[in-house]
């Protein structure tokens, strides 16, 4: 009758070896998740934002420094452009972040506004 051969156990540097590459890819696996999250936060999607923002729907608006007609133009947004902006709303008019008011009727804002 033949005998198998004995196979030795692994040592004990090998096994430990072995459990530490999966501590590692563990780790690895981890901070992999934390940066991802971070990035998330940091840099946030294109075109998407947990702050109240508009978009400009018409040709050209003006922004005025007060919530009314009658104050002057202090600069213009065109169409499509998304700008800050405040929940405030007065006379039919959005404050702008940090400072400014365009016509709402104008603007299309966002869900946090």
């Amino acid at each position: 009758m033949a005998s198998e051969p004995v196979q030795n156990p692994p040592s004990l540097s090998k096994r430990l070896i072995k459990q530490w590459r999966w501590v590692g890819a563990g780790l690895v696996v981890i901070f992999l998740a934390v940066l991802s999250k971070s990035a998330d936060v940091d840099l946030g999607s294109a075109g998407q934002s947990d702050r109240c923002q508009i978009t400009v729907n018409a040709d050209v608006l003006n922004v005025r420094a007060g919530p009314s007609t009658d104050t002057g133009a202090v600069k213009k947004l065109s169409r499509g452009d998304i700008v800050d902006a405040l929940p405030e709303t007065a006379n039919g008019f959005r404050r702008l972040d940090p400072d400014g008011w365009v016509s709402a009727q104008f603007v299309t804002a966002n869900q946090h506004c």
